[in-house]
C-alpha cells in the first residue's frame, strides 16, 4: 500500500541520516501519461460544444454551450492515479477531426504549461501553472490560469473561463474520494454575459461537519447566468438569488 511504502521509505532515510522530506512517490501512483497528455484529454469534447454555440445567435444560448464544455472538461481530473510531471521543453501534439491541438511545457519550477487549439470553428489558448498541496489524507489541485476561446461565428466572439480546485480525499488511508470546490466562471467578454457554477456550495468545515450534516451531496452544484458582473463577488447564496440573474443553473 501507499501508506507501507511510505514509512517504509521514511524509516529507510532516517537510517541513513537523510531528510524524511525527500520521498518520491511510488510508481504505482502514476498513470502512463504525462500533465501534457492529461490537458490533451480535457479538451477532447470541446469540438461538439464550441462547434454548437457558433449556430446561436442569442449570446445567452452561446454561452450555455461554452459552459457545457467547461464542465465536462472537469471530469477527466477526478482519476486514480496522478500523471507524470512534463520535463521542461517537453511537448505534446494531437488531432482532433480538423483541429490540431499542441502543448508545450515551458518551467519546471514552478510548473506551467502552454497550450493552443488552431480550427475552423474556434481557437482556444492558455498557459497554466498546477498548483498542489497535501494534507494528512487530502490532496488539492488547482490550474492557475485562464483558459481563452474564441468562436469563429461571424461576431469573434471572446470568453475566457477559470476552472475550480480538485479536492482528493483518502490519498494514504480509507476510501478514496474526488470532488470539487470554489467555482467555475466563464466571461463572454464580447456580450458582457458571465456565468459561475459554485461548487460544493453548502460545504461544511471539518468541526461543523462532526456534529452536523451537510444538507446537500458533494458533488451538487448551484450557479446563475448575469450580465451584472458584481454578482460574481457576491458570497454564499444571494448571489443565487439576484433579482437581475438571467437564469439560474443546479444540478
Amino acid at each position: 500500500t501507499c501508506l507501507k511504502y511510505m514509512l517504509k521509505k521514511m524509516g529507510s532515510n532516517l537510517l541513513r541520516g537523510t531528510s524524511i522530506m525527500n520521498i518520491s512517490l511510488p510508481v504505482d501512483l502514476f498513470e502512463g501519461k504525462s500533465l501534457l497528455q492529461r490537458m490533451a484529454d480535457d479538451y477532447a469534447i470541446a469540438i461538439p460544444y464550441l462547434e454548437k454555440a457558433c449556430e446561436f445567435s442569442d449570446p445567452v444560448e452561446k454561452l450555455k454551450e461554452v459552459l457545457k464544455f467547461g464542465l465536462g472538461t472537469l471530469q477527466f481530473w477526478a482519476t486514480l492515479k496522478k500523471p507524470f510531471n512534463p520535463i521542461w521543453g517537453e511537448t505534446y501534439q494531437a488531432s482532433m477531426g480538423e483541429y490540431d491541438l499542441y502543448l508545450e511545457q515551458i518551467s519546471h519550477h514552478p510548473p506551467i504549461s502552454n497550450m493552443q487549439i488552431i480550427g475552423p470553428k474556434f481557437y482556444i489558448y492558455g498557459s497554466y501553472e498546477v498548483e498542489a498541496r497535501t494534507m494528512a489524507n487530502t490532496a488539492k489541485a488547482k490550474r492557475k490560469g485562464k483558459t481563452n476561446v474564441i468562436l469563429n461565428d461571424g461576431k469573434t466572439t471572446r470568453y475566457t473561463f477559470e476552472q475550480p480546485t480538485l479536492i482528493i480525499g483518502g490519498t494514504m488511508l480509507g476510501k478514496r474520494t474526488f470532488g470539487y470546490t470554489d467555482k467555475l466562471t466563464i466571461s463572454d467578454l464580447s456580450n458582457k454575459v458571465f456565468a459561475e457554477l459554485r461548487m460544493n456550495p453548502d460545504e461544511m468545515g471539518f468541526f461543523k461537519g462532526l456534529f452536523a450534516k451537510q444538507k446537500t451531496r458533494r458533488d451538487y452544484c448551484l450557479g446563475f447566468i448575469t450580465k451584472n458582473k458584481e454578482t460574481l463577488k457576491a458570497k454564499g447564496r444571494k448571489a443565487f438569488e439576484a433579482e437581475d440573474n438571467i437564469c439560474k443553473l443546479e444540478g
